[in-house]
């Protein structure tokens, strides 16, 4: 048995991975088992434990689905800068690169990550500032990556829910990881501005229909403002975004009427007409991260399904593609569905720092034994989320 991350402890613990090489045995629903059998080691919680499969002549699609903010928490990653080598080095090595650019160490300023950092508590308030989750997602995001790379477990297919875009930009092979934490540090300080804008967004369990008409009901009573649908997750799953009165009313209303709904922890009311606010500078600051791409820059090596266009992606990666994946509604639930029509056998790898999307990718697969769903990391229970909820939606 070989450990990824090299202690027996870890091999305990649910929040860690561990990476087995396995010859036949009957402990397992696979035959003929020759290689890598990646075990995702998480808490008992209703859904089935995934066992990601690899150099097996049926083995699955590795699809890697990258999470957006919503799902960050302080201790996010602690166990794993702890306790797995290529996490922690992917961290530092990121950390140094951040420095770098913004002057001052994430992990030294903040406390994440390392428990010999100088913060031993979350000082960065509730919520997060933006320019502090955006680089400490990716910089989370990229570290899992690389962890799993060293196992041999590679992507084959990549998606990514809103921010969780910028995480895809490297892991589809289209930059490197200094550009993508360059993209994210760019996007926080540009969408800084809206923070102070009275700005909401709400998970809501209906339809579009349903959300259509409680945003027509909104409006009625409170006058036109902004109150847009920001993200479609799933068929019984959107995110509502805009004005923060709206927003508020859009709940109660949505609640009185026996849907469920909450408010989400952010004040960035992404996915709307609201954020040209910050298009100018948000334009302004990608160009330093993307100049004038020569023909067939950014181009992702590893198929994209894009929840910027709900599709395939064949395009180049440039300002223009992130701010569309900004401004306009998260298309998560065409981009998977179009995906599994061209993959039969698939096994979904949420790369967060607690699942935010499993629900959705099992509402859109029930009943095909042909997927699995998976998280390296589970779910933390604190006192930002609501403890009725089954896990934080990623905006």
């Amino acid at each position: 048995m070989t450990a990824l991350c090299a202690t027996p402890y870890t091999l305990e613990l649910p929040q860690m991975i561990a990476v087995m090489r396995c010859g036949d045995s009957p402990d397992h629903d696979v035959e003929h088992m020759s290689s890598f059998d990646f075990v995702v080691q998480r808490e008992t919680d209703g859904l089935p434990v995934g066992r990601l499969l690899t150099n097996i002549g049926t083995s699955p699609k590795f699809v890697f689905v990258f999470s957006g903010e919503g799902t960050q928490y302080f201790d996010m990653g602690r166990e794993l800068f702890r306790t797995c080598e290529p996490f922690r080095e992917s961290i530092l090595e990121l950390d140094q690169a951040y420095e770098s650019v913004v002057g001052i160490s994430l992990v030294l300023s903040t406390g994440l990550f390392d428990n010999s950092a100088n913060q031993p508590t979350d000082v960065l308030g509730d919520p997060w500032p933006i320019v502090i989750t955006l680089p400490a997602l990716i910089m989370f995001q990229l570290a899992v990556v690389d962890a799993l790379a060293v196992a041999g477990v590679r992507p084959d297919v990549v998606v990514g829910h809103s921010s969780g875009e910028i995480a895809v930009l490297c892991a589809s092979g289209a930059a490197g990881k200094l550009v993508a934490l360059k993209l994210a540090i760019a996007q926080g300080q540009a969408l800084t501005r809206l923070e102070g804008a009275e700005g909401a967004m709400a998970a809501m369990s209906c339809t579009s229909d349903q959300a259509r008409s409680i945003i027509a009901e909104v409006c009625a009573e409170l006058g036109e403002g902004v109150l847009e649908i920001a993200c479609y997750n799933a068929p019984q799953a959107l995110t509502l975004s805009g004005q923060e009165a709206h927003v508020e009313l859009a709940v109660s209303t949505a609640t009185t009427a026996g849907i469920p709904a909450r408010r989400l922890n952010t004040r960035i009311p992404v996915h709307t007409s609201m954020m040209e606010l910050c298009r100018a500078e948000f334009m302004q600051r990608l160009s330093n991260v993307f100049p004038i791409p020569a023909e067939g820059e950014c181009v992702p090596k590893v198929p994209v399904y894009s929840s910027v266009t709900g599709g395939l992606f064949n395009g180049s990666f440039d300002p223009e593609y992130f701010w569309g994946g900004t401004v306009q509604p998260v298309l998560f639930q065409d981009a998977v569905e179009e995906m599994l029509l061209r993959h039969e056998t698939v096994t979904f790898v949420e790369i967060g720092p607690q699942p935010g999307l499993a629900s959705h990718l099992h509402a859109m697969t029930t009943g095909n034994k042909n997927i699995t769903v998976t998280y390296p990391l589970p779910r933390i229970r604190n006192t930002q989320m609501d403890p009725h909820t089954a896990e934080p939606p990623a905006v």
